[in-house]
């Protein structure tokens, strides 16, 4: 029986701290060269979904375009879906800086320098705090995760629940149709950890910890393969055959 096979793209690079739900130039880049790359593969896709944010949606829109002008194959209209949706980082700083501030001298240190680095390059693209995580979005990351220290908006389990959902996109396909998804690293982490038989969606620090990691490696669009049948399977993982440009590989 040939099954479904699901390309989880994640989106090309984004813009600037202050504009991260953007594409750079690079990111578009990125994008139309992963278009052409599937198009003179002869991929054929027969669904197409993407998450809400501006970032992924004008990555499906860049792959599309490009992917239709260098074949004659239809590449189907991308579908817009929440449950796959990047988790926001800004609210998670809103939420948890204060607490870590007053808690960790250290943290507030380090964070004070982080702002001061923001500051200086904010009109500077390509500068390095831009297109680096810090020492603060890692324990940023690392509290919210922990669940041990109260935070408005989205915890980290509703937030493996609601990518977990997202599987409602190729539930019903035909069992030879591809399947392309536009999202972001860790909604791909999530689900390279659960096809990799990480242990649910329970507060599991083994399975946090490998769909973080996972997600820590991804690079801006890259493309990871799952087949879905009654299980899932992950067959490849952060494939970049169309960036050969060493400069092209980047992960923010």
């Amino acid at each position: 029986m040939v099954l479904s096979h699901v390309y989880l793209v994640r989106h090309g690079q984004a813009g600037s701290r202050a504009a991260y739900d953007a594409l750079s130039e690079t990111g578009r880049r990125q994008a139309a060269l992963l278009g052409r790359w599937f198009a003179a593969e002869g991929i054929r896709f027969h669904r197409a979904f993407t998450g809400m944010l501006n970032r992924q949606r004008a990555t499906a829109d860049t792959v599309q375009s490009a992917y239709s002008d260098a074949c004659d194959l239809t590449f189907p209209e991308p579908q817009p879906h929440p449950a796959w949706n990047e988790f926001d980082l800004d609210a998670v700083y809103a939420s948890l800086a204060p607490v870590l501030r007053e808690r960790d001298e250290a943290f507030r240190l380090e964070h004070d320098a982080m702002l001061a680095e923001i500051d200086a390059a904010k009109h500077q693209h390509s500068a390095s705090i831009h297109r680096r995580w810090t020492a603060c979005d890692v324990q940023i990351v690392r509290a919210w995760v922990s669940g041990d220290y109260p935070c408005t908006g989205e915890s980290w389990l509703e937030f493996q629940n609601r990518v977990a959902s997202g599987r409602s996109v190729w539930d019903h396909c035909a069992p030879d149709e591809n399947v392309v998804i536009f999202t972001s690293a860790t909604p791909i982490g999530i689900w390279c950890a659960l096809a990799e038989g990480a242990a649910g969606l329970a507060q599991d620090t083994s399975s946090d910890r490998r769909a973080m990691r996972l997600a820590g490696t991804l690079l801006n669009a890259s493309f990871t393969t799952i087949q879905s049948a009654a299980d899932v399977r992950l067959l490849t993982f952060n494939n970049v055959p169309h960036l050969e440009n060493p400069e092209l590989r980047t992960q923010r």
